[in-house]
């Protein structure tokens, strides 16, 4: 699946949305809710920190148990 997310000046994920589902509502779900809790290295300027959209894939491989 493909998340464009915005990475804020502080490291922390602001906007998120889905690109490109999985195909799976539960995946989904569970991938919007995990991204949201990462930090990052912010993007920077002359400035200092400062927000950027970053793209972001999660692979996912189902089994059967």
């Amino acid at each position: 699946m493909e998340l464009k997310i915005q990475v804020l000046p502080d490291g922390r994920v602001g906007d998120i949305f889905i690109t490109k589902s999985s195909g799976y509502p539960l995946l989904d779900d569970t991938a919007l809710a995990v991204v949201k809790g990462w930090t990052f290295f912010p993007a920077a300027d002359d400035t200092g920190p400062v927000s950027s959209s970053q793209t972001i894939y999660v692979p996912f491989r189902l089994t059967e148990p």
